[in-house]
């Protein structure tokens, strides 16, 4: 079986079967187009090395082509469906009534049905009328877009068209831009596999990817270093708008989550793509650098005029040309395109170089500031409202085998998004490169994943284009007693702000760490995505340990139990002396004239504890070391009064004992006051109480002398010469 095709630069990929084609176990592959294996009805499309895959596969789908035997042939999805009827003619072209435009076939307008034999072609236009939009256009119930043109080629059956007219709107338009994971080399197989659901097939999604979004259209070119070879159309975006129809980048994740919140609000959007594999920034001799450029600015052209190769930002102004053919393309089909944003991928080319991943947020900062201006222009150029450019970067993979600075290209990349207003980010991190369950390769992502970084792009954007709140996680610095840090509340995946070091006494701040772990908190790359508490980790500094420990020891040292003090040692109170006496005079001072409380910190308690027992015992008998303030009362020695009185009591007494006791008395006299406690000893026996006052005023004195020794008695004179 052979097929009659305009262009031969397309492969069929062959299957032997149905469901051969789902498992995707290839029958064989040809390039001349001669289909002899398979049962006839199933096999797929793929261009070669070089070719524009939008260029094929979007003819492919809106297309019949006849074979050799008379089959139509249809492409649906992937894969094209050999239909067993016979193509004998003439087949009917259903043109419908149309009052919000018309349907020309060259300059004549066709208000009716139109017969066509056999194999014939015809190419008809699509005009709106003024105030109206092209919404979409189906042929046979398969919508190919806003389509400007309706090209029917060897027609093999009766064929069907439907368009329909919008009121003239905005359309947002968001760009794609970047390498190939930006261009789409992920297979689109991935979406037929149940892994990529959960573990079971979901087969109302399976049709939504193929069938595609009517709301989110697609414009872009691939692999293409001259933009006029490209052969672009808005279609609506789906399955299959990678470098091939068989890959898919992040245009289909983008459209599956921003499609229901568009429509909900009567919006539409476009997306135009223009992006090389195996791209970057470096100024090269390779042969891709040969081939398609690099990625630098004007800004950065102008920087880099010393290094410059002779393609030097060729990819730039194919993106800029890109661009304004898709904005021009939709206004013809009467939409006013406002610039919303741009998905950024790209990162993995420069990661190679540690000299150009260090260089890697300058150029893209020129970039993002250069396009931002460069749009501006074209947006006066065409007479269009002034959008604005958000752009979300998507931050490389962290596991590239390949790539010996991804880690730098990563902190680059989130760099930007806090330095350059408008811009965010989204973290590929983790995600499987490659997976078995996809068969991908090692530098691009799995189906599974390529849709989520679709979603996550389309979450970000319409946050920042104003369709959603943003979601947003809270930082909390926990600081373990040191100085307050106010948390922080962020977007999701923006980066966290590094905060001031928090202060505590005594302490050195070394790290934050995530609450629970050791490792230090890389604040260069992280992308939050769930509240977060980061705790302060400190290095205590050896004068001020020192001088915890000494509050320890007192603590631990000194027993206050049922509201009375506990005598210490002497060996005791001379271990905390020597320990306060190597303590640093700032915390020596700090003791001194600290606070004491029973009930209050540590150091409050250790003072309380010190002054309890100066308090009581006296600085006599503990030295206060820490001179601090005491309310020590020493005994309280006898009044002048007190003591006159007892003298002269004691001289009566004694003049009276002389006049019984005769030479006795007076030689007790002599003897001192110890004979006269021995006296007063022999009064008692024979005075029974009689000589009371003398018995006292003896006792106190001989009580003075055997509680203080000689001290006491001197204690004692000297407040009786005052």
């Amino acid at each position: 079986m052979r097929l009659s095709l305009k262009d031969k630069k397309l492969s069929v990929t062959v299957f032997a079967n149905k469901e051969a084609y789902e498992t995707g176990t290839i029958t064989k592959t040809v390039t001349d187009l001669d289909i002899s294996a398979g049962d006839g009805n199933h096999f797929g499309f793929r261009c070669n090395t070089g070719g524009n895959a939008n260029k094929f596969v979007y003819e492919a789908e809106i297309l019949s082509f006849a074979t050799t035997d008379k089959g139509a042939v249809e492409y649906p999805s992937n894969n094209v469906v050999i239909a067993p009827e016979t193509a004998s003619g003439p087949y009917t072209v259903s043109i419908p009534t149309l009052t919000n435009g018309v349907i020309k076939d060259g300059e004549t307008t066709i208000e009716s049905d139109i017969s066509m034999n056999a194999h014939e072609s015809k190419t008809l236009k699509v005009i709106p009328n003024e105030g109206y939009s092209i919404s979409s256009v189906l042929v046979n119930g398969k919508n190919i877009g806003p389509a400007k043109e309706i090209k029917i080629d060897n027609i093999t059956r009766n064929t069907t068209i439907q368009v329909n007219f919008v009121s003239s709107s905005t359309i947002d338009v968001y760009l794609i831009a970047g390498q190939s994971n930006a261009a789409g080399y992920t297979p689109i197989k991935g979406l037929f596999n149940p892994y990529t659901y959960g573990g079971t097939l979901n087969q109302d999604k399976i049709d939504e990817y193929v069938n595609g979004y009517d709301n989110v259209y697609y414009y872009g070119a691939t692999k293409l270093n001259d933009i006029s070879k490209g052969n672009m159309s808005y279609e609506v975006t789906r399955a299959g708008e990678g470098t091939a129809a068989a890959y898919m980048g992040p245009e289909l994740g983008f459209a599956e989550y921003a499609s229901p919140i568009l429509k909900e609000q009567n919006k539409q959007a476009a997306v135009i793509k223009y992006a090389v594999g195996g791209t970057g920034f470096a100024n090269s001799t390779s042969d891709t650098v040969k081939t398609y450029g690099n990625w630098l600015s004007p800004t950065s052209l102008v920087e880099e005029e010393a290094n410059l190769v002779e393609t030097s930002g060729l990819l730039y102004k194919n993106l800029l040309k890109v661009i304004k053919s898709g904005l021009v393309d939709l206004v013809e089909r009467g939409y006013h395109p406002v610039v919303k944003g741009m998905m950024w991928f790209q990162g993995c080319a420069d990661a190679g170089s540690k000299t150009i991943s260090n260089q890697y947020a300058h150029h893209l900062t020129n970039l993002i500031n250069d396009l931002r201006s460069d749009i501006s222009d074209l947006e006066t150029e065409l007479s269009l409202e002034k959008g604005y450019l958000n752009v979300v970067a998507g931050k490389i993979n962290d596991n590239l085998s390949r790539c010996e600075y991804e880690n730098i290209v990563r902190e680059q990349i989130q760099l930007v998004s806090e330095t350059v207003e408008g811009v965010r980010v989204i973290d590929t991190k983790g995600m499987i490169v490659p997976d078995e369950n996809d068969n991908n390769d090692a530098w691009h992502f799995s189906s599974k994943d390529m849709l989520k970084i679709g979603n996550m792009f389309g979450q970000a954007l319409l946050e920042e284009s104003g369709y959603l709140t943003p979601e947003t996680f809270t930082v909390t610095f926990n600081t373990d007693g040191g100085s307050v840090v106010e948390p922080q509340t962020l977007k999701k995946w923006q980066s966290i702000k590094v905060p001031a070091a928090p202060v505590k006494e005594g302490y050195t701040f070394l790290k934050w760490v995530i609450d629970g772990t050791e490792e230090e908190f890389n604040f260069k790359d992280y992308s939050i995505t769930s509240n977060l508490t980061l705790k302060a980790v400190y290095e205590v500094d050896q004068a001020y340990e020192s001088y915890e420990n000494f509050v320890s020891s007192m603590e631990t040292t000194l027993k206050y139990e049922d509201g009375e003090i506990t005598k210490p040692t002497q060996e005791e109170w001379e271990a905390l002396k020597e320990t306060f006496a190597a303590l640093g005079e700032e915390y020596q001072t700090a003791l001194e004239n600290g606070t004491a409380s029973e009930t209050g910190s540590d150091l409050e308690r250790a003072l309380f504890l010190y002054d309890a027992v100066i308090n009581k015992y006296g600085p006599d008998e503990f030295e206060n070391f820490l001179r601090r303030p005491t309310s020590y009362v020493p005994p309280t020695p006898p009044t002048s009064e007190s003591s006159e009185s007892s003298s002269e009591t004691s001289s009566s007494s004694s003049s009276e004992s002389s006049k019984s006791s005769g030479e006795e008395t007076s030689s007790s006299s002599a003897s001192g006051v110890t004979s006269s406690s021995a006296s007063s000893s022999g009064t008692t026996k024979e005075n029974n109480g009689g000589n009371a006052g003398v018995i006292v005023g003896v006792s106190v004195a001989a009580a003075l002398v055997l509680a203080g020794g000689v001290g006491a008695i001197l204690y004692f004179t000297k407040k009786k010469k005052k």
